[in-house]
């Protein structure tokens, strides 16, 4: 279960809009000491560079896919998924 994370204009809260041509996508596979974790906190670790709080906006938005399906923030994550 691989986690893929995707930003675009679409998908961004008006609060997080993405400035024009910015486009970013993450492809991760979250290691097993993530498991246990909230997505949004699992997310946090393996993307440093974004704020936990934005994390959670793009997850609530539906930005994040776990197998191509919407998680919550809240949700745990396995750890290990490919």
């Amino acid at each position: 279960m691989g986690k893929q994370y995707s930003e675009s204009a679409a998908d961004a809260s008006d609060s997080d809009r993405v400035r024009a041509g910015e486009f970013r996508e993450h492809r991760l596979d979250l290691p097993p000491e993530a498991a246990g974790l909230r997505l949004d906190q699992a997310l946090a670790r393996a993307l440093p560079q974004y704020s936990r709080a934005r994390l959670q906006g793009w997850i609530e938005g539906g930005a994040v896919e776990v197998d191509g399906q919407r998680m919550r923030a809240k949700d745990k994550v396995l750890g290990g998924e490919h």
